[in-house]
């Protein structure tokens, strides 16, 4: 459900949410210690935490209410499914996601390092691995160093 739902748009995308929440936290309930579902929750809170403004006016008019999570609730799910399973690379790449857009470079940088010295556990491993040279890239920043941000370059030449 989780994966589904963030390929579909409006009312359905908020169901299907709503459905992997649920599933997750009863999960969770039955076994605190399966880690996919903390991965399915930190997904959620990550999703939730990037509504727009008017995303979230629609939902509450639509659905009555909209779950309140930060970037930061979901590092938590992130970090406990990591402690439970370190070995799997998939929670570092969404790590890596959320610390860029908190704008955290330094540990966007470490998480899709750390992501990338992993080897490929799930399918979609070999896509994010693409995905993660490619946001080093548009950073500056090659896989056995950290250079300053490229992005952060262009903002002082064009001061």
């Amino acid at each position: 459900l989780g994966s589904l739902a963030l390929f579909k748009g409006g009312k359905e995308k908020v169901k299907l949410g709503w459905k992997v929440k649920d599933h997750a936290q009863r999960a969770l309930t039955l076994d605190p210690l399966y880690w996919p579902a903390h991965v399915a929750l930190g997904v959620f809170y990550k999703e939730v935490a990037a509504l727009t403004f008017w995303e979230r006016f629609f939902g509450k008019l639509l659905y009555g209410k909209i779950p309140e999570h930060t970037y930061e609730d979901a590092l938590a799910e992130f970090e406990k499914a990591r402690k439970m399973e370190p070995r799997l690379p998939y929670i570092y790449w969404e790590m890596g996601v959320i610390y860029e857009r908190m704008d955290d470079t330094p540990r966007m940088i470490e998480a899709l390092k750390k992501f990338l010295s992993m080897p490929d556990v799930l399918p979609r491993d070999p896509y994010l691995r693409t995905q993660a040279k490619k946001k080093l890239a548009d950073y500056g920043t090659s896989l056995t160093e950290a250079s300053p941000s490229r992005r952060n370059s262009d903002e002082e030449e064009d001061e």
